[in-house]
């Protein structure tokens, strides 16, 4: 097959997103698929890129050999999304101008704004079927528009008078404007990827008539092998007078709720004491405000933020802690937590969309509800239990997050969604054919009866 996948975001930009689509990429063309991903023009020269391109191209113009496909950069303005992600120009007739040359077989878009139109357009066209991936809960991201990011502040200050208004706009906004558009999104398209059941459950109650199929991130092999920088960065970050290295990976935005972390933490070292120290790999628009809050909670020796880390890299770090901590309420399926079962380290997290599909308490680390208390509550248990030898120590629950990883492998993901490609472009080809059937039905003459 030709596949076509389009994205809002993608590397150099460290996210699920980008992640997703690229292991998805990887795990088709090890199945002997072609793959072409469309992606946001970082302004960042990439010899690799434009190599794999030329490639591409050749192998498409001669058929010689097999085209795993490359990665084409559409034109981006200066202007970023979530101070981040590079806002599109008007893009159609630049993939327009590309697809025609592809012979593309279905589009897999992973946004439903900007490149999710676009595909919907370009599958259309081409009469071929577009599959959606639901990677987020897009309604908890209004905040990123700046007139919504004043109206919450407003909602959330209790002395406000306005707030109660405040906070019904917002509502109204999440459930009857963003959400009734990805509803309308879902439904012109052909095949919907849930990536957790619980998200799939989530979707139900709002009776989509697109078929839908749960299909989570895959992870590669790579990801399952042992480090010998875990060592090194053990001893570097973890002191004589601690006992307990913890880490998160995360971007430092409002929505992975890193605050409530923060704040739990200063609990938990009421109970356990000045005997650990957490790695904050990740950066954001929100990593000042947190390392001001970190000092004002006297968390100074205990919070390492250490910004972004490559993704080849941050396996090591997992190897190198004793637990993987987890805030976040807005994930879909938690990425970063499958990594770091992969490097079997088990994981607190907070039961919520995502995680409760992969965390299961007691056995592969411990969820909480999204009370600081209760969070810091568990956390302490899981230690004093590590620490007095009482239930399953942090080494034996970290042996099974690594069974847990170890269903999601990248190549028996991307052999799952080959076959629901197939299905979706059998479908599509007899939706053609019947309508192709009634528009040209040969029409009986009166006098035929």
């Amino acid at each position: 097959m030709n596949i076509a996948m389009l994205t809002n975001n993608y590397k150099p930009f460290v996210a699920g997103v980008p992640i997703a689509v690229e292991r998805l990429a990887e795990g088709l063309r090890a199945c002997g698929h072609t793959v072409y991903i469309f992606a946001p023009d970082y302004h960042m020269e990439n010899d690799e890129e434009e190599k794999e391109r030329e490639h591409a191209m050749e192998s498409l113009e001669t058929s010689a050999g097999f085209n795993p496909g490359c990665t084409f950069r559409f034109p981006t303005t200066n202007v970023k999304m979530a101070g981040v992600m590079p806002l599109p120009l008007p893009i159609f007739s630049y993939l327009d101008s590309i697809f025609s040359e592809l012979d593309i077989d279905i589009i897999h878009v992973h946004h439903p704004v900007l490149t999710g139109n676009a595909a919907l357009h370009l599958g259309r066209k081409y009469h071929v079927p577009v599959v959606f991936t639901y990677h987020t809960r897009y309604e908890q991201y209004i905040h990123y528009a700046r007139p919504f990011r004043a109206l919450e502040k407003r909602a959330a200050n209790e002395d406000a008078i306005d707030a109660a208004t405040a906070q019904a706009v917002v509502t109204f906004t999440q459930e009857q404007i963003v959400q009734r558009y990805l509803n309308y999104f879902v439904e012109q398209c052909d095949l919907v990827l849930a990536p957790t059941q619980t998200m799939a459950d989530y979707l139900e109650p709002f009776d989509l008539q697109t078929t839908m199929e749960v299909v989570p991130t895959g992870l590669a092999a790579e990801g399952f092998k042992a480090r010998p920088q875990a060592a090194g960065i053990r001893k570097k970050y973890l002191p004589e007078d601690k006992r307990y290295l913890f880490c998160t990976v995360s971007r430092m935005a409002k929505e992975k709720n890193i605050d409530f972390m923060l704040r739990s933490l200063a609990l938990a070292k009421e109970q356990i004491g000045n005997i650990f120290r957490v790695l904050m790999i990740g950066d954001g628009p929100e990593r000042d405000a947190l390392e001001t809050l970190a000092k004002e909670l006297g968390l100074e020796e205990n919070v390492t933020f250490i910004g972004a880390v490559p993704n080849d890299e941050i396996a090591a770090y997992h190897q190198a802690c004793d637990l993987f901590l987890f805030s976040s309420r807005s994930e879909t399926q938690g990425i970063v937590l499958l990594e770091a079962f992969a490097s079997s380290l088990p994981a607190i997290a907070i039961d919520a969309t995502g995680t409760g599909d992969l965390v299961v308490s007691g056995e592969n680390g411990m969820l909480t509800s999204a009370d600081e208390q209760d969070w810091a509550d568990k956390l302490a248990t899981m230690v004093k239990n590590d620490m007095m030898g009482e239930g399953l120590s942090l080494k034996e629950m970290g042996a099974a997050a690594r069974n847990t990883a170890e269903q999601y492998e990248e190549s028996r993901i991307a052999s799952r969604v080959a076959a629901y490609y197939k299905r979706a472009i059998g479908e599509k080809q007899s939706s053609i054919q019947r309508e192709l059937n009634r528009k040209f039905r040969p029409r009986l003459g009166i006098g035929a009866m």
